[in-house]
């Protein structure tokens, strides 16, 4: 995802008339240098957060849905069976940056909306699954890629307004996933209990859908959009970059086998 580069259209700009490269214009000037707060910032850093706990937040508490699963719509499936509807779920919310990225990258946060709305559809659709191939597509595949597809642009959003401050907005924006990650859990068994699996599921749908159109509304992008090629290989001929990449698979490998499997299986 494009985060701090520049439109290669205007990043090497032609030879004045001495044959001499000319400083940066104003515009070029000004992308390089990051807002690091302001209520615009901080706004799509809010905006963030709120993505992350409707998607991420919401994913992560896929142990509630398999501990029901097993006691009623799909108690004839195995829990391995079963366990394969959030795993999809987790695989496609991180996978489905492959196509958001480069997306976020040529048309900026609009693509937020028709991805949100997928998203929640694909809860609604959940609400009114009974056969387990119901669950793998509705919950699994759908509510995978589409919460993927919000997830990542917004996470690429913010670090476009911030570079001494990205820490503490970077903080903010991931918060949204642990607070979600304690609130569905507590409040799906209990929603359960009272209304049923449809309407429970259905309530945290339309809670979803409000605090997703307050996200699409505030996360702006910042940087003007990339023209050139749809994927960039060559960026995996920047070392940094490749072992950034190492390291955050290595890690996300240790999160799994140490967080997600017992939650999973």
């Amino acid at each position: 995802m494009s985060i701090i580069t520049m439109n290669p259209s205007t990043s090497t700009p032609p030879l004045d008339k001495d044959g001499h490269h000319p400083g940066p214009t104003q515009e070029q000037a000004a992308l390089h240098e990051f807002p690091d707060g302001g209520k615009r910032a901080w706004g799509v850093a809010c905006g963030t957060s709120l993505a992350v706990f409707c998607t991420l937040g919401y994913v992560n508490s896929f142990g509630v849905f398999q501990t029901y699963y097993t006691q009623h719509q799909l108690s004839d499936q195995s829990p391995s069976r079963i366990a394969w509807i959030g795993s999809l779920q987790f695989y496609l919310i991180f996978s489905a940056g492959l196509l958001a990225g480069p997306l976020f990258d040529r048309h900026g946060a609009k693509i937020l909306l028709p991805s949100a709305i997928i998203y929640v559809a694909s809860v609604m659709l959940t609400s009114i699954a009974s056969e387990y191939w119901h669950f793998i597509l509705a919950q699994g595949v759908l509510g995978g890629f589409s919460s993927g597809m919000v997830l990542n642009p917004a996470f690429a959003a913010t670090p476009q307004y911030f570079f001494k401050n990205r820490g503490a907005a970077m903080g903010l924006s991931i918060a949204g996933s642990s607070i979600g990650g304690v609130i569905f859990p507590l409040a799906l068994p209990r929603l359960f209990d009272k209304v049923g699996f449809g309407w429970a599921v259905r309530t945290i749908g339309f809670i979803i859908l409000a605090l997703l159109a307050i996200s699409c509304t505030i996360i702006k992008e910042r940087l003007p959009p990339r023209k050139n090629k749809f994927f960039l290989p060559r960026a995996f001929t920047e070392i940094t970059y490749v072992l950034i990449i190492a390291a955050g698979s290595f890690s996300r490998i240790i999160y799994t086998l140490i967080c997600l499997g017992p939650m999973y299986y």
